[in-house]
């Protein structure tokens, strides 16, 4: 190919500029991608899954408390679902409609992002039997809205919840530490803290924690867990065959949870390994050996963020001795003890600064 000397010369540049963007974006997501899987050890793990139970066997008015569609079925879904199943009437205050998110294979769609995403999130409602409230504030702001709380505990109040679900915003999992989980998580522990008649007497389960205590098997709930996270499409969540916007979810192919198993066993128990020295090694590309064994459709139907989570859910898993686990952490000040995890020692996660920050 012959470049005009001015023109071809801007249009190498270019080419040069945009692929070495396009590396390090790889790079990053990779390293991102990676480090997301890496697996939190709690400090006992047989209580950490009796507590598990215990939240399942006696929780009946749920409130999981979220910044985003798609957080609640990504960090506890699982958990959701299995107690909607015994019972449990289960709501998700979800506090802004992500419309600063992403429009994947949104094309030719004209309605606001914001749409969308809310229909999505009711369509992952109904794949795991909960409620669902929308704040309708402002995305990747939430810090910025000064009496959020307030807003919280007017919405919580009538729901009059005996167990919460939200984000860990004193020990949150790393390196991933978005704003507005941090402005939720510290909002529904301000409440706390202040003995708001909003959440007295709840018991309070942290999400997306380096600090776990509690822990669910989630093996019966994990096609409800994909399931609704296919319905967030728009977050690239569903491959080419999976859950449509707007419409629930199809069912994932009959092969994939053992095809999942087999595929992740062998990285998985590293993964393990890596968690109980304290490093918490990732999981890796088996991923895509157990999404293929799972059979020809698995990887069209179990999107790249959907494959995330299920790969997290199985490192958890496997760290916990069961095939799927979702975790928590209970802070002091919800009447809850709670246990540090490696490299915890001489930290306090019920201290004071539990609602601080």
């Amino acid at each position: 190919m012959v470049f005009g000397v001015c023109g071809g010369s801007r249009g190498v540049g270019r080419g040069a500029g945009a692929l070495a963007v396009a590396v390090a974006v790889t790079g990053a997501v990779a390293l991102t991608a990676g480090a997301l899987l890496r697996v939190p050890r709690p400090a006992d793990p047989a209580g950490a899954l009796a507590a598990g139970e215990e939240m399942l066997a006696s929780a009946r008015r749920v409130v999981a408390v979220v910044a985003h569609p798609d957080d609640a079925e990504w960090y506890a879904g699982g958990t959701l679902s299995l107690l909607a199943r015994r019972g449990a009437k289960v709501t998700v205050v979800v506090a802004t409609d992500g419309e600063r998110g992403p429009r994947r294979g949104l094309d030719g769609d004209p309605r606001p992002l914001a749409e969308i995403r809310r229909q999505e999130q009711r369509a992952a409602a109904r794949e795991i039997g909960y409620g669902v409230v929308f704040l309708g504030l402002p995305d990747r702001g939430l810090g910025r809205v000064a009496d959020l709380p307030r807003r919280i505990g007017a919405t919580l109040a009538p729901l009059r919840p005996d167990a919460i679900l939200t984000f860990d915003a004193r020990y949150p999992g790393l390196p991933y530490v978005h704003p507005d989980h941090q402005a939720v998580g510290r909002a529904v522990m301000r409440l706390v803290a202040a003995g708001d008649p909003a959440v007295r007497g709840a018991a309070v389960y942290l999400f997306h924690t380096r600090r776990p205590d509690t822990a669910v098997d989630i093996g019966a709930a994990l096609p409800a867990k994909l399931r609704a996270l296919a319905a967030h499409r728009s977050q690239g969540f569903a491959g080419a065959s999976g859950g449509t916007a707007g419409r629930e979810a199809g069912n994932p192919p009959a092969g994939l949870r053992s095809g999942l198993e087999a595929g992740l066993a062998v990285e998985v128990e590293g993964a393990a390994g890596g968690a109980a020295a304290g490093t918490g090694a990732p999981v890796g590309p088996g991923f895509r050996t157990g999404e293929a064994a799972a059979s020809s459709g698995a990887r069209r139907w179990l999107g790249f963020g959907a494959g995330m989570a299920a790969r997290h859910s199985a490192a958890l898993g496997r760290v916990m001795g069961v095939g799927f686990a979702e975790v928590f952490r209970r802070p002091t000040t919800s009447g809850r003890p709670t246990t540090s995890g490696p490299g915890g020692a001489g930290e306090r996660p019920g201290s004071s600064g539990e609602a601080g920050g």
